[in-house]
């Protein structure tokens, strides 16, 4: 609203909007029409800063058609903050979508995999609703650790579709991802091999604890003291504990290569 009148007329929109309007190409425009319909003179003759004007002024009349409610030609402030007002609201709902059934989907008790669900957002459109109408629509929950859940959920949903428009058309899938590239193979072997090496670092660490529980026993009980005053040595007692603790370290140790 550039003339702070509390109005904002087509010629405000059009300044306003100019910015995010896409640029037409005609030639790949005409390209496009002739390959569906056989033919586009009108588009041939026609230059790009005229189809960018029309494609601009094409805009503006869909956005007033859409939010001018009393048809002045104008829009008020009111007027522009209900459009405000229903895509946050729009926002606000897909959002809370997201959020509340994925925690509904991953809160089921149910004991089988889930891959995917469907949430119906619009029923089906009247007969009397205008053709702009989209009429149903529904959105689609995939589980992300299969890469084919999306594409069969998307292909059961548009089948459904043709059923009920009465097209004998169906959408078959065909799904074949791509092979894992040598870095990602490098990064898998680098985390296999990291928690290979975790896993038996935390085994292995049973044995020295086992040991180390005689040394403190004997601490407690006194059998040392009571051997040396039987006649045995000192040098006795702890190389025999030594060639104990060797053979029982030995045996895992050779059967975890033996494993690998």
């Amino acid at each position: 609203d550039k003339d702070h009148n509390g109005h904002i007329t087509k010629d405000e929109a059009h300044e306003g909007l100019q910015r995010f309007m896409p640029k037409v190409n005609v030639s790949e425009l005409a390209k496009s029409v002739m390959a569906k319909k056989g033919g586009a003179p009108e588009l041939a003759e026609m230059d790009d800063s005229k189809a960018q004007a029309e494609v601009e002024q094409l805009l503006i009349e869909a956005l007033f058609f859409a939010t001018d409610r009393d048809g002045d030609g104008r829009l008020s402030q009111e007027e522009y903050c209900t459009v405000g007002k229903r895509v946050r609201d729009r926002m606000e709902k897909a959002r809370s979508l997201v959020e509340h059934f994925s925690e509904q989907l991953l809160d089921n008790p149910a004991s089988c995999s889930r891959y995917g669900a469907y949430y119906v957002m619009r029923g089906p459109r009247a007969s009397d609703a205008p053709m702009w109408d989209p009429g149903a629509d529904a959105a689609i929950f995939v589980n992300t650790t299969s890469s084919h859940a999306a594409p069969v959920f998307q292909a059961v949903l548009t089948n459904a579709r043709f059923a009920r428009l009465g097209y004998e058309k169906t959408v078959i899938p065909r799904i074949h991802p791509f092979p894992q590239t040598k870095n990602e193979q490098h990064n898998l072997e680098r985390i296999a091999v990291f928690l290979l090496a975790i896993y038996i670092t935390f085994c292995l660490s049973f044995i020295p604890a086992g040991i180390a529980n005689f040394v403190v026993k004997e601490r407690v009980s006194g059998s040392q003291q009571l051997q040396i005053l039987s006649g045995a040595s000192r040098l006795t007692f702890w190389l025999s504990n030594y060639i104990y603790d060797v053979l029982l370290y030995t045996v895992p140790a050779l059967c975890v290569p033996a494993c690998l």
